[in-house]
């Protein structure tokens, strides 16, 4: 059900006549898809996943469960994110014959996009801080170090692939028809791409590192002193 929703909101935005807000309204309908996925379609592919293809792999059937948590409590803060992000970069676009309101939505765009950053890593090192025990008893049922650390780096990564790669769809189709009907430089379009992924991966980066330091790290000196 939500993934059509999803589906459509590309359908709209690749066959609506263009002009420079037409990306706005399809943007809308793909964030109500995006969180319609989180909530239902996610959990039942992981699912899926993990008895057909996963089911002897103990590190991902660990971390497929982990990201399931992490992304049902993301959920509101991952639609915010991509509905800021696709329907400001729109606004962008509308506003290439307008420099001063163009450099206030870039200035509105980068802000907006590293506070939502900035509260998505916050939530998952709060959440990491949680998991203390859970992986202690994994390394007491044998888990050494390295899969325990393996284990994070799945869950993380696979986290920002889906807050990156759901609305980049709509991102790069929105880049890709203001290119081509309404001439923006090139230099623009690798701009804006670049913005919506570095600061993304930066966060994906300090959040495995914080996630190691506050989970692992303490484990280990834990185990030390036993």
């Amino acid at each position: 059900m939500y993934c059509l929703v999803y589906i459509l909101g590309l359908v709209l935005l690749i066959s609506v006549p263009y002009d420079a807000t037409s990306a706005l309204f399809p943007c809308c309908i793909g964030t109500l898809g995006i969180g319609g996925m989180l909530k239902y379609c996610f959990p039942a592919l992981f699912k899926k996943i993990k008895e057909r293809r996963l089911i002897a792999d103990k590190l991902w059937l660990i971390a497929l469960s982990n990201l399931y948590a992490s992304l049902r409590r993301a959920v509101l803060l991952i639609e915010i994110y991509a509905i800021s992000s696709s329907v400001m970069i729109a606004i962008m676009i509308s506003q290439q014959e307008n420099p001063r309101e163009m450099i206030t939505t870039i200035i509105g765009f980068i802000v907006v996009i590293l506070l939502l950053l900035a509260s998505i890593l916050y939530k998952y090192t709060m959440e990491a801080t949680t998991r203390h025990m859970f992986y202690y008893n994994l390394y007491k049922l044998g888990y050494t170090y390295r899969q325990l650390l393996s284990i994070i780096k799945k869950e993380v990564i696979s986290f920002y692939v889906i807050l990156i790669g759901l609305p980049l769809f709509y991102i790069g189709i929105t880049l890709i028809r203001a290119f081509l009907h309404q001439g923006i430089t090139l230099s623009f379009f690798i701009t804006v791409f670049l913005a919506q992924i570095l600061p993304a991966l930066l966060a994906g980066i300090l959040t495995y590192i914080s996630y190691k330091n506050s989970v692992l790290l303490v484990l280990k000196e834990g185990v030390h002193y036993e």
